[in-house]
């Protein structure tokens, strides 16, 4: 197995200084640090800001014409191998080598095989900024895994959902609460 690279400092804990895929520390008490080098929060660590500013990005983002929206990051995956008879669209793949890339016709050891892309998603969130924020963090992942690096923001309905609308709906609220305080309580 091969061990993390050693060099990139910003994937390490706190805790105990290794790099996170190999840190064993329970994850509670993990804390990463971004590019910058400050301190990233943990999921549960989200404070009343953050969730204030989700609340104005619902209250004010353009949701598309579509009610209860959920914003959908999807890749293009292209499924191959069926019988180029009876598909719609073909592609050459080289069979020699293994490593089974689409290549011209012309190719030596280029069989044809028909194909079809889908749209697949791969992570949902409230807002599109949501989105282009987990873009700028794990984009070049998600590009990696998509066909031709295609990828595409998508609209969905949480309509009929009630426990997403009802989540969605109190985000949205004037009084989003953290630690049993309101928003419009003043600090003491």
């Amino acid at each position: 197995m091969k061990e993390p690279s050693e060099g990139n400092n910003n994937d390490r804990c706190d805790n105990c200084g290794r790099p996170m895929p190999a840190c064993t520390c329970d994850a509670a008490s993990r804390q990463t640090r971004s590019k910058a080098g400050k301190a990233m929060k943990q999921p549960s660590e989200v404070d009343r800001n953050d969730l204030l500013d989700i609340s104005e990005r619902l209250r004010t983002q353009d949701n598309q014409c579509t009610a209860e929206p959920m914003f959908c990051l999807q890749i293009k995956v292209r499924d191959t191998g069926y019988d180029p008879n009876y598909a719609a669209d073909t592609v050459w793949i080289n069979m020699q080598g293994g490593d089974y890339e689409e290549v011209p016709p012309q190719t030596p050891g280029a069989e044809e095989f028909g194909y079809q892309d889908r749209w697949e998603t791969v992570m949902v969130a409230f807002t599109q900024q949501g989105l282009l924020d987990y873009m700028d963090k794990d984009g070049h992942n998600v590009k990696r895994r998509a066909h031709n690096g295609e990828t595409r923001i998508y609209v969905e309905s949480f309509m009929r959902c009630d426990e997403m609308i009802r989540v969605r709906q109190a985000l949205m609220s004037s009084k989003v609460s953290t630690n049993g305080k309101d928003n419009d309580e003043t600090a003491e």
